[in-house]
């Protein structure tokens, strides 16, 4: 990658003449996934999005780089993954040599290159209108504002108070210039980020029109000139305007058409049909009425390509929609295909394939090369982004695309290809070191965490979390043509293809500098990394002193393992071993044991950390022996059929579970530190397993029948 801090002007070779440069239109919605259009599935009215799709080319296999709105948005515009990031604030957070932490703290820097810059400095008219989310995030802080000149007011002000209003109108104008500081020639209808940064209760809400309008005005203005309008809307975010109370849609329908981002406008929106007539088609089409939010953010598309058509600039206006990330059973701030994958289309007249499904891999950072490429902008195609144009597809509808998509959010990494995704979760050390020294964090909820949020925000990860049952694991594999929806984590059954998707991570990951990512941006001729994820794990209450077994986790590296392990710290060194467990034997209850692991390879020896737990005085643990109290673990399916079975925890604590054969003998055990844990039982032969449960205050015994 070249060093995007020099100025965009830089970048370019030169742009190729052209008599009559196309007009560019992107338009991103916000947290929209596929049911939300009906093209796409949605059981929604979306006449307009259809109507441009069915004349366009839908790219049915389009993904994002990250899945929350500021790194994705960030990647449209600079044709870059998010990691590459080098803002003041980001690399304050992150210096180089550091894991980033990629989620809503990725941002432009002063100067650097994106498609509205790069376009400016070819003859374009740059146009950015709606929400932004992607500049100077520290205004995001009320604290800040007066740093920025803004002036600040009450959350309950009334936006009718002329003296309000007139600090909400100058507000406005101070984050017009800002976003124009960034490289655009016309900044308009801002939103700094959502709805809610307006820091007052009444502007909290959706105003589609006000929006539209100002995206309508630039494209009157430059109707002459070559441009390139950037247009981002609020929908669907919340508040999420299919949301009631007090019987009114108080976000989006109900909410007075004349608050906006600006504060009060009178301007009236003659482009579009009101608000109760645009919940009247959708009831009129057959459709329910809490869907009309679809039509909303419809009707404002058509109303920007009815100008375009208006103007007679269709034939010379690419058109293109897609999402910032999707939402659909909690996928944002996951990387999981729900969050990832969006629908995508590009329209443009009469210039590129009509009615084409295309199925190719395609992602964001492709916006900013294919949209170049298209305007005859040259640049050093190897070098300058992360993505590649897709203009030669937009003339046929075939051709190749991408054989393999990366993505980053937080403390995951991802590779997918069109058969396999891989989702890979690691921690920079000082939290890893937290995690196997028995420390914990707080849910957004007060609950205990084993782990902590791919990202820092609680509210994301609380939700992520739970309509992900992987989502705290740190490796998972999923088979996208038998799961789309990434329910069965197969790795433990396919290591080849494991083996063969880390690689792939492994060459994405090398290719940041200097960012490390676990053990895929070791060196080959390096020592292992570090044991970690011990069982017993320290800080554990108690431990059954009967079937104690010493597990860990080594990623990467390893050829054997010395094992030190006794009732002195450091403990005593035990022997070297090609195994991830060991069996101390008989052990003493009442007593505290230390441990470590030391991981070796022929280039040297990674010394593990000391752990240590602490064993009961007696089993008295109170057996639960198949008891139906709301103390008991559910099983199931129990007997097994199928190739997993569940395990569901019926307290908060975590446990752990044993699983042995008919002789006594340990066959599996999985630290269960969340609610729920499928376990795979694939390579069991039938017949009766029992199984232990251990936690630091019960335990519980159950037979577990293989068929």
């Amino acid at each position: 990658m070249i060093d995007f801090r020099i100025p965009a002007m830089l970048l370019l070779i030169h742009s190729a003449a052209s008599a009559q440069k196309p007009n560019i239109i992107v338009i991103i919605s916000d947290d929209q996934s596929f049911n939300s259009i009906n093209y796409a599935g949605g059981d929604v009215y979306t006449p307009s999005i259809d109507s441009l799709a069915g004349e366009g080319i839908k790219f049915s296999n389009a993904h994002i780089a990250s899945t929350v709105c500021s790194p994705s948005r960030y990647s449209l515009l600079t044709g870059k993954f998010p990691g590459r990031c080098y803002g003041e604030s980001f690399m304050s957070k992150f210096p180089e040599g550091t894991q980033t932490r990629v989620e809503n703290n990725t941002e432009l820097s002063k100067g650097e290159a994106h498609l509205g810059s790069i376009l400016k400095e070819n003859g374009y008219k740059t146009g950015f209108v709606g929400k932004s989310h992607i500049m100077d995030h520290a205004m995001l802080n009320i604290d800040n504002w007066t740093q920025y000149g803004l002036q600040t007011y009450s959350l309950t002000a009334d936006p009718y108070d002329p003296v309000v209003d007139a600090s909400m109108k100058h507000n406005h104008s101070v984050m017009q210039e800002i976003v124009k500081s960034y490289g655009f020639d016309y900044a308009d209808g801002i939103y700094m980020s959502n709805v809610k940064e307006l820091k007052n209760d009444a502007l909290n809400v959706h105003n589609m029109e006000w929006t539209v309008d100002k995206a309508l005005k630039f494209i009157e203005e430059e109707k002459d000139n070559p441009f390139f309008l950037y247009f981002s809307t609020t929908l669907h975010h919340g508040p999420v305007p299919w949301g009631i109370k007090d019987g009114e849609y108080w976000s989006s329908f109900d909410a007075d058409p004349k608050l906006t981002g600006e504060g009060v406008v009178n301007t009236p929106w003659d482009f579009m049909p009101t608000r109760q007539e645009i919940q009247d088609k959708v009831v009129q089409a057959g459709y329910p009425e809490n869907t009309a939010y679809s039509l909303l953010l419809d009707e404002g598309i058509k109303a920007i390509h009815k100008k375009v058509a208006d103007l007679g600039l269709a034939n010379n206006t690419l058109i293109i929609f897609m999402p910032d990330h999707g939402s659909w059973r909690h996928g944002k701030a996951t990387l999981h295909d729900y969050g990832t994958k969006v629908p995508m289309f590009m329209y443009w007249k009469d210039s590129i394939v009509s009615g084409v499904d295309y199925p190719g891999l395609i992602q964001s950072i492709d916006f900013a090369p294919t949209i170049l490429d298209i305007a005859g902008v040259e640049y050093e195609a190897d070098t300058a982004f992360d993505g590649m144009s897709l203009k030669h597809i937009l003339k046929t509808g075939e051709g190749s695309a991408h054989e393999s998509l990366f993505a980053e959010l937080g403390y995951a990494r991802s590779v997918k290809t069109k058969k396999w995704k891989y989702i890979s979760v690691r921690y920079p050390e000082d939290v890893q070191e937290k995690i196997d020294l028995g420390g914990t964090w707080t849910g957004f909820d007060g609950g205990i965490l084993r782990f902590p949020y791919l990202t820092v925000n609680g509210h994301l990860g609380h939700y992520a979390s739970i309509k992900n049952p992987h989502y705290f694991e740190m490796n998972h594999l999923y088979d996208l043509e038998a799961d789309s929806a990434e329910t069965v984590n197969l790795y433990e059954e396919y290591p080849d293809v494991v083996l063969q998707m880390k690689e792939l991570l492994s060459g994405y990951l090398k290719d940041f500098e200097n960012r490390p990512f676990g053990e895929f941006t070791r060196d080959a001729n390096s020592a292992p990394c570090r044991a970690i994820l011990p069982v017993p794990r320290t800080s554990a209450n108690t431990v059954s002193f009967d079937e104690v077994v010493l597990e860990w986790t080594s990623e990467a590296g390893a050829e054997s393992h010395d094992v030190y392990f006794g009732t002195s710290n450091p403990p005593p060194f035990i022997g070297n071993q090609e195994g991830n467990n060991y069996d101390p034997g008989t052990i003493q209850p009442g007593t505290r044991y230390y441990w470590r692991i030391d991981e070796i390879n022929e280039y040297g020896t990674t010394t593990g950390l000391i752990w240590d737990f602490e064993t009961g005085s007696d089993l008295g643990l109170g057996n639960k022996e198949g008891s139906t109290n709301e103390l008991s673990w559910s099983i199931y399916p129990n007997p097994v059929s199928g190739n997993q079975v569940t395990f569901q925890n019926p307290g908060k604590n975590p446990a752990t579970i044993y699983i042995h054969n008919s002789l006594g003998g340990l066959v599996k055990s999985i630290y269960a530190y969340k609610p729920m844990i499928t376990l795979l039982t694939k390579d069991l032969s039938p017949g009766i397993y029992p199984v232990s449960i251990k936690a630091p205050d019960m335990s519980w015994k159950y037979n577990l029948v293989i068929n």
